[in-house]
C-alpha cells in the first residue's frame, strides 16, 4: 500500500503543480521617441511611455513643439490588433474654445514594426478637425 502512495506522490509532484500562466504580449513596453506633427508642418517631438498587458495599452506621453504653446502631455489609452495598434491620446488639460472645452484627445492607428511606429492622428479643435503624422522608435524598455 505505502508503495501506491509514493508513486501517487511523485506523480502528483511531477505533474500537478500550478502552472504559471502565459505572459501577455508585452511589444509595445517601453519608452518611444520621434516627432509628431500637422499635414501643414511644424513637426515636435513626441515621448510615449507605454505598458501593454495582451491587447489593451496604457501610458503616458508628450508632445513638445517649438511653440511652448501647443506643448501637451497625458495619458495613452488603446488597443493593438496583430501589426496595427490604435492609441488615444488624451491630454491633461482641453482644448477652450470659448466656452466650451474639448478634450483634445489625438486618435493615432500606427503600424507597428518591430522598434518603430508610424501612422496618422487626427483630432477636433475649435475651427476644425486636423490630422498629420507620427513616426516613433523605442528607446528604451520599462
Amino acid at each position: 500500500m505505502w508503495k501506491a502512495w509514493v508513486v501517487v506522490t511523485l506523480l502528483c509532484a511531477a505533474g500537478c503543480r500550478a502552472s504559471q500562466p502565459a505572459s501577455p504580449s508585452s511589444a509595445l513596453d517601453g519608452s518611444w521617441t520621434g516627432t509628431i506633427g500637422p499635414e501643414t508642418g511644424g513637426s515636435g517631438q513626441l515621448v510615449l511611455t507605454l505598458r501593454q498587458v495582451g491587447p489593451g495599452v496604457s501610458g503616458e506621453w508628450t508632445a513638445t513643439f517649438a511653440d511652448a504653446g501647443l506643448n501637451r502631455s497625458g495619458i495613452v489609452s488603446g488597443t493593438v490588433t496583430a501589426s496595427t495598434a490604435t492609441l488615444f491620446l488624451t491630454p491633461q488639460v482641453g482644448i477652450n474654445c470659448g466656452g466650451v472645452t474639448l478634450s483634445g484627445t489625438l486618435g493615432l492607428t500606427v503600424a507597428i514594426d518591430g522598434d518603430h511606429l508610424v501612422g496618422r492622428y487626427s483630432v477636433l479643435t475649435c475651427s476644425s478637425a486636423t490630422a498629420g503624422t507620427v513616426d516613433v522608435r523605442k528607446t528604451g524598455g520599462l
